[in-house]
């Protein structure tokens, strides 16, 4: 299932670059940095030596500070690179390679299986434009695999066009239902008496979040919509 979901991610994300190429400061490379499809992401490891390849896709020269940023799920930030103010220069179709501080995989941030990451560069110092790169990582934290056994709540199809059907949510008392942007921007809520399908008319193509909320725990798919 998995690998069908990965490849469909892959033909989506080569559909977007031949319409929509990174524009601005974007992430064009990132290494030792455990994603798929090669490696595994492992709960409360320390990853070390992780660099990080900001290029300048504009015709006009950065100079300023740069922070990397990266989003997990709805309302969870974390900074993956800051300078402390040191001040870069990156002349147009150059780029710049960064070394992030030692990284821990916090199960807080990341969900057991499958996690579409949002990785972009903050331009401080000076207005300019960025972009942001999409990767897949596969977190393990062994002690919820049970927990991950236990739940049967299930969306599809994804990747979709209007609509997503949710299965196994009578077997919860779901409090309500969110759609994110990939920045983490709420721009759907569903509440009260939730139907089996949700209508995703009028909202763009792209990469979304999908937060199921009860009493007992929040849980969030990606979602792509084509």
């Amino acid at each position: 299932m998995f690998r069908k979901f990965f490849t469909l991610l892959i033909l989506f994300a080569a559909i977007s670059a031949e319409t929509n190429a990174q524009q601005g400061l974007h992430i064009s490379r990132l290494q030792n940095f455990p994603a798929l499809p090669n490696d595994t992401a492992y709960g409360n490891i320390t990853y070390q030596n992780i660099l990080i390849t900001v290029s300048n896709n504009t015709v006009f020269t950065f100079t300023g500070s740069i922070d990397v940023l990266l989003s997990t799920r709805p309302a969870t930030l974390d900074t993956l690179y800051s300078d402390s103010g040191i001040v870069h220069t990156i002349n147009p179709g150059d780029s710049l390679t960064l070394q992030a501080a030692p990284y821990v995989f916090n199960p807080q941030s990341y969900d057991s299986g499958d996690n579409i990451v949002v990785i972009w560069p903050q331009a401080r110092g000076m207005s300019f434009q960025t972009d942001s790169t999409v990767i897949v990582v596969h977190f393990v934290l062994f002690q919820n695999i049970l927990d991950q056994q236990k739940l049967r709540l299930s969306i599809f199809p994804n990747p979709t066009q209007n609509l997503v059907r949710i299965q196994g949510m009578e077997k919860y008392k779901i409090e309500y239902v969110r759609i994110f942007n990939a920045k983490g921007i709420e721009i759907r809520k569903f509440s009260g008496i939730l139907p089996d399908e949700l209508s995703l008319e009028h909202l763009n193509r792209g990469i979304y979040f999908i937060e199921f909320r009860t009493s007992d725990f929040v849980y969030t798919y990606p979602l792509i919509l084509e």
